[in-house]
């Protein structure tokens, strides 16, 4: 798809590099919205339920527990997230191809989130600054060496090398899922409060 029309860019009637700095704040605006539905789950009865099938599918089937319909929501949320962002760049740059997007991206992007912690929306941002960020788009500025696309390749190398380190020595990633701690009244308890009196840890 070539040609895309970016969103009242017509109607608003500015020059291109205005309209760009207008669009960046409608896509941090979108990020933010996105991190609240993230954050609204996390911290939803829906969350323990997506921990429990994660955890054990067969227990959490036991206690009644629709298991399909759970990982149907789970990946309905997600994928809407990922579409979400997907029309944003490609309203932004104008085209769209899915040749764009390979086994490589689904790669690095799996790695950040090895890298950074699964079940750590903190964890998650930073693997995908360290990763996606840091080290892929850090090796286009290296120079060329040998033949034409050594770097390129040799970029996808260090990746796999680093995810294959993170899942042999830290298989929990940088920043680990925290369990969280709820007192007698059902309440979670921020982790930097002090335990006033007994409670649960999930």
């Amino acid at each position: 798809m070539y040609l895309i029309p970016s969103p009242l860019k017509k109607e608003l009637g500015l020059k291109s590099t205005e309209y760009s700095w207008i669009y960046a704040g409608f896509a941090v605006l979108m990020v933010a919205l996105a991190a609240w539905v993230v954050v609204r789950i996390s911290r939803s009865p829906l969350w323990r339920v997506l921990r429990a099938v994660r955890e054990n599918p067969e227990a959490a089937d036991a206690l009644g527990v629709n298991v399909t319909a759970v990982r149907l929501s789970a990946f309905a949320v997600g994928n809407g997230l990922g579409a979400l962002s997907g029309a944003i760049l490609a309203s932004f740059i104008g085209t769209y191809a899915p040749a764009d997007w390979s086994y490589q991206e689904t790669l690095i992007l799996m790695g950040a989130v090895i890298v950074g912690g699964a079940g750590n929306r903190f964890g998650v941002m930073m693997g995908a600054l360290l990763l996606p960020v840091g080290l892929a788009e850090a090796a286009r500025y290296l120079p060329q060496f040998g033949a034409p696309g050594t770097v390129d390749a040799l970029q996808f190398v260090v990746v796999g090398l680093v995810i294959i380190g993170f899942l042999w020595l830290r298989p929990q990633g940088v920043f680990p899922e925290r369990k969280r701690t709820f007192d007698l009244d059902g309440q979670p308890v921020p982790f930097w409060s002090g335990f006033s009196k007994k409670g649960a840890t999930l």
